[in-house]
């Protein structure tokens, strides 16, 4: 299969790719079809996008978000909310979020879809991007759980988490060894949700402006583990300051960690279409850097590493 892949893929040019796209656009009614054609879809996208300079990249994707597959792919719930999201609907950890978990809160928006829908968002989901973002929601859950374990009655801070489905897969706090997990949101929504789906006394939601908060401590304390989530909708220049006011409430030895989509992804081209070029990608590279917004002899170790499959960038942070 990745032979034949890599030679259907191997000198692609963009008028290869439209016609690709129309005999793609053909094969979504039938579930299986529609798993083999997007998966191949995505390849050719990318294979493309590797060899296009800014400008061939630019109409190229103008040309596919106008082209007739694109209206198809947006019966996909998934493909529909992140066009949604990158043109101001809501938050994008939100329902986007449990869309790209396969959480049960997101069956109602598949039971919504159409057949091709449905039959597109089983490809969708299992794409590089959404495996790593399930990736995610292990890592962050087994990271509060293992501080809990060394430090035990921990507290953790989650700032601007959406739906904070994380805190659901944790064994330590509703074991008892999370004292409180803290989810800093601005929407009304997402606090509801928090509240609705998790009713126990370790966590707590709070709607507030998330700067604001963290720049007095005593609106929040102070915290063994602070993460924050999707810094892909987060533009630069505000992350130095983020960075400076959450590691600033951390306990000693305490963890701030951030993640945000990658631009290396298998997948990345694909999204970047879908979501019509509105993602704040870095690698891990262009992450670290982030870490200069603390001064370093606060801190004892710093590390930049690559999630599942690349498609997620993280920075791990710990305090002196």
């Amino acid at each position: 299969m990745r032979n034949r892949m890599q030679a259907l893929l191997e000198g692609l040019d963009a008028a290869e790719l439209l016609g690709l796209a129309q005999r793609c656009a053909g094969a979504l009614d039938e579930p299986l079809s529609a798993y083999r054609a997007l998966a191949t879809f995505v390849a050719a996208l990318a294979a493309v996008a590797d060899g296009a300079d800014r400008r061939e990249w630019s109409l190229l994707r103008s040309g596919l978000i106008a082209h007739p597959l694109m209206a198809k792919l947006r019966r996909d719930p998934l493909v529909a909310e992140a066009w949604r999201v990158a043109h101001g609907a809501r938050s994008p950890e939100m329902a986007l979020g449990d869309l790209m978990l396969r959480h049960p809160e997101a069956d109602r928006h598949l039971a919504a879809a159409d057949r091709i829908g449905r039959n597109l968002y089983q490809a969708s989901s299992a794409l590089p991007a959404a495996e790593a973002i399930r990736d995610r929601r292990r890592l962050i859950a087994r990271l509060a759980d293992a501080i809990a374990e060394q430090r035990g009655g921990i507290e953790v801070l989650a700032i601007g988490p959406g739906f904070m489905r994380e805190a659901e897969a944790s064994v330590a706090g509703p074991a008892g060894a999370i004292r409180r997990w803290v989810g800093l949101v601005a929407e009304a929504e997402s606090a509801a949700e928090i509240g609705r789906s998790l009713p126990v006394p370790w966590v707590a939601p709070i709607r507030r402006n998330t700067l604001a908060s963290l720049l007095h401590p005593e609106l929040l304390g102070r915290f063994d583990l602070i993460y924050v989530k999707a810094l892909e909708g987060v533009p630069d220049m505000l992350i130095p300051p983020l960075v400076r006011s959450a590691f600033a409430r951390l306990k000693p030895g305490g963890r701030l960690l951030l993640t945000c989509r990658s631009p290396g992804a298998p997948d990345a081209a694909f999204w970047s279409l879908v979501a019509d070029g509105a993602l704040h990608l870095r690698d891990e590279a262009t992450l670290a850097r982030f870490a200069g917004a603390v001064a370093p002899e606060h801190l004892v170790s710093r590390r930049s590493f690559g999630g599942m499959n690349e498609a997620i960038a993280y920075l791990d942070l710990v305090r002196a």
